[in-house]
């Protein structure tokens, strides 16, 4: 019976002790405590006493971690200043990392208790790299890696600009750690690549430039990994330039290394510039295009890509009649001197800007058929050099003008012609077929 009593009283002094350890945890945490401290975390942080609040907000974050989104806000704000006093006061490095891995973790937290992890892996994306860059942590690039990778595989194209800059520079060092292949760094180097490029055709054009420069920055990265030059374009996008011409972003990203290390005689730029100009017809790209074949001698590749940038420059005549100028001078090196003479006149009707330009042209055209254009008749026989002074004239060359003049007939020609007389008009005969006046040399 003594047994008894002695257990009865051991269980109701254990159950008064735990219910009254129950009542100081309701109490602690009750609705009331709660309101309090995070009127306390709240004003002491609008007032600046710093200190407080941290007091304030710890309690909260360890007791009521799922009370509102605003905790974490104010959080994150609280420790970005007591962050920020270190870094110019105390400047301890233990702590300075301490608050920053606090902010971190607040990201975290919230994800876990309010979601949006989308959106707020980027706002802690766009910390974490600062706060990791000048670590000793032989993993801080794994963990950057992890972090940013992440944030991409979340947002996709609409990762910010500079979480994609991050991503790359973790990718970047993984290769150096020989964490990635060559290969496996350039895949990512693409996909990166990819939802740049995405962004670029769909922004506005402020908007746009940023996404071009951002690209700039990820290419400039990508020699860290391997050399940049005609050997790995050929080895890396050859096969798809060729075999896949649909697949723009590589036959653009060709052209840019390639002009970078000054290769673009090879073959493929002309493929690659091709494939471009399938879906983005541009007279700079079709210019281009007919100057690589000017260079390789094929004249009337080069004609072709003229002519389609003139189609393509409508509403700009100036170019046109410099393009169509440019076909003049093609048709002539061909020795097709009447079409050559057809296009520099063409060039004139197009913009008067080129007039001097191609009224010389047609000039020289004249002045090289002396011998094609041979007669009995001296004075006719030398009347292709009076058509070139009349063209050279209109050009306001003079120094052409009076190498022209030098070729005229003699005096003693014309004499020898009754039915001739200087002042007379002549018909040019040969391909030339134009009309001028009989002029005897300047000398006699």
């Amino acid at each position: 019976m003594k047994t008894f009593y002695l257990l009865g009283a051991f269980f109701l002094i254990t159950q008064l002790s735990s219910a009254q350890t129950d009542h100081n945890t309701n109490e602690n945490t009750s609705p009331g405590v709660v309101k309090e401290k995070y009127v306390l975390f709240t004003d002491n942080l609008s007032f600046k006493n710093y200190e407080e609040a941290q007091i304030a907000f710890d309690w909260l974050f360890e007791n009521k971690p799922d009370l509102n989104v605003n905790l974490y806000i104010k959080g994150i704000k609280l420790y970005e200043v007591l962050l920020e006093k270190e870094e110019k006061e105390g400047k301890d490095p233990e702590k300075i990392e301490i608050y920053q891995d606090k902010i971190l973790s607040l990201f975290d937290e919230r994800i876990k208790y309010f979601g949006e992890e989308e959106r707020i892996q980027q706002l802690k994306g766009r910390k974490m790299y600062f706060y990791y860059k000048n670590r000793k942590d032989p993993q801080k690039w794994q963990k950057m890696y992890e972090l940013y990778n992440r944030i991409f595989e979340l947002n996709g194209s609409n990762t910010s600009r500079s979480n994609l800059t991050f991503l790359m520079l973790s990718i970047v060092n993984q290769h150096k750690r020989k964490v990635f292949t060559e290969d496996e760094a350039f895949v990512q180097y693409e996909a990166i690549s990819e939802k740049i490029e995405e962004n670029i055709n769909n922004k506005k054009k402020a908007e746009q430039e940023r996404w071009i420069d951002l690209q700039d920055k990820i290419d400039d990265l990508l020699p860290n990994i391997f050399p940049i030059d005609c050997d790995f374009v050929r080895e890396k996008m050859g096969d798809r330039i060729i075999n896949n011409p649909e697949d723009i972003k590589t036959a653009k990203r060709a052209i840019k290394f390639m002009l970078k290390d000054k290769c673009t005689d090879d073959p493929l730029f002309l493929k690659a510039a091709e494939n471009i100009f399938v879906p983005e017809p541009s007279v700079g790209l079709a210019n281009t295009i007919a100057q690589k074949y000017q260079i390789e001698k094929d004249f009337d590749k080069a004609i072709e890509w003229k002519k389609k940038a003139i189609e393509l420059s409508s509403d700009n005549t100036e170019k046109q009649a410099e393009l169509s100028y440019d076909i003049a001078l093609l048709k002539s090196i061909q020795g097709k001197v009447l079409e050559a003479r057809n296009e520099a006149f063409q060039a004139i009707k197009f913009h008067q800007s080129i007039a001097s330009k191609a009224y010389e042209l047609v000039g020289n055209l004249y002045m090289g058929s002396g011998k094609d254009c041979a007669d009995p008749n001296p004075v006719k026989a030398r009347a292709v050099y009076l058509a070139a002074y009349d063209m050279y004239a209109k050009a306001g060359n003079r120094s052409k003008m009076k190498q022209a003049s030098a070729q005229f007939p003699s005096i003693q020609d014309i004499h020898t012609m009754p039915d001739m007389k200087e002042g007379d008009a002549i018909q040019v005969e040969c391909w030339i077929g134009v009309s001028t006046t009989i002029r005897r040399r300047p000398s006699e």
